[in-house]
């Protein structure tokens, strides 16, 4: 079969996202040609994508390595044909001068899989973005698993914080496993999904992948959304990552402790490591207006401890909407905070819920 480099790299690129590691028949990528397309498909079990270029010639039907494959696919030059060419159990590329000889398993041994056709006119898979950081990746909490779509709102926890965002699914609650996550972006284009009983399709503009749902129910997680909190404080959100990113210069490990409190006017951050020493930086709180001066030197918030990076993932989050301030929810050093854009609700905007750790 003749192809494109750029069409085949593509394609071999998206499909090693599903291999498995280990050198089962799981670990290879499916070739298999007809006339006028080179098909190629790969899973690891939870999670399966197909992908097809354009290709004419001799037909190849085989499992390739998909590391091996992957290997030589980035090193062809972009913008160039190449051949590929079965010999019994081996495949043959070859590109301009440049010939690879790659051991493969016969396609016999290729498993059965379930493969979900999405339909062209299927809706449109909702902005995950902002809620994917906060997926569990802890084996022995599958509920967690995955990001839950259904209520108009888009949610995903690892039990430390809680992202929600909307989204406009209509149909039935389902959870998409988070193996899907990593390879949403290589589909390419608008992404259409569809579902089908226990496994999910989501289809783009170079390949196709099926998904298998998280079948333990999603807990639910509005019994975490705080009461209205104490204090809400409105900050410029650059200025704050900025000030967290300062802090953290000496932090890491187990010393990674931010300390967030307000006085004066301003939000305080500090953080101290006992062989690096402290940092800490102020940043102003802008307050409603018709507050006078006295009202925000009256605010005044307990030193409450969080994880840096939860907050900075938090902001990023918050960011997608196109705030240039975020609204913290504060009380006390044992109530979780609650960021969001000013005007921000559960199922109306990028809302987030950061527990607090212990100082």
């Amino acid at each position: 079969m003749i192809t494109t480099t750029t069409t085949l790299t593509q394609a071999v690129t998206l499909c090693a996202r599903a291999s498995s590691a280990g050198i089962s028949v799981a670990a290879s990528i499916l070739l298999h040609s007809d006339s006028d397309t080179l098909r190629l498909q790969a899973t690891d079990y939870d999670l399966t994508i197909d992908a097809s270029v354009p290709a004419s010639g001799s037909p190849v039907d085989l499992c390739i390595p998909a590391k091996a494959l992957l290997a030589v696919v980035s090193a062809l030059p972009a913008g160039a044909n190449v051949e590929l060419t079965q010999a019994g159990d081996r495949l043959t590329v070859t590109c301009g001068r440049s010939v690879w000889h790659l051991s493969g398993i016969p396609s016999q041994e290729w498993p059965a899989l379930d493969v979900v056709d999405v339909p062209a006119d299927a809706p449109l898979l909702p902005d995950l973005s902002p809620v994917a950081c906060a997926v569990s990746s802890d084996e022995s909490r599958p509920a967690l698993n995955g990001i839950s779509l259904g209520g108009g709102v888009a949610v995903a926890t690892d039990g430390h914080r809680l992202h929600t965002a909307p989204a406009s699914h209509d149909g039935e609650s389902v959870t998409l496993h988070r193996r899907a996550l990593a390879a949403l972006g290589a589909l390419g284009g608008a992404l259409r999904y569809t579902i089908d009983g226990r496994h999910i399709g989501i289809a783009g503009s170079i390949g196709t992948m099926t998904v298998r749902r998280v079948e333990e129910a999603f807990p639910d997680w509005r019994r975490v959304l705080p009461d209205t909190p104490e204090h809400a404080l409105t900050i410029d959100r650059a200025a704050l990552v900025q000030a967290i990113r300062r802090v953290s210069v000496v932090g890491s490990g187990k010393h990674s402790l931010l300390r967030l409190s307000a006085a004066e006017g301003a939000v305080v951050l500090e953080m101290m490591h006992p062989d690096m020493g402290d940092a800490r930086v102020e940043v102003d709180h802008v307050m409603p207006d018709g507050a006078t001066l006295a009202d925000r030197l009256a605010v005044r918030v307990d030193p409450i401890g969080f994880n840096p990076r939860y907050l900075l993932e938090a902001l990023d989050a918050v960011g997608t909407s196109g705030s240039d301030v975020v609204k913290l929810g504060l009380s006390d050093c044992f109530s979780p905070v609650r960021v969001r854009a000013p005007g921000a609700e559960v199922g109306s905007g990028v809302v987030v819920v950061v527990m607090p750790m212990r100082l």
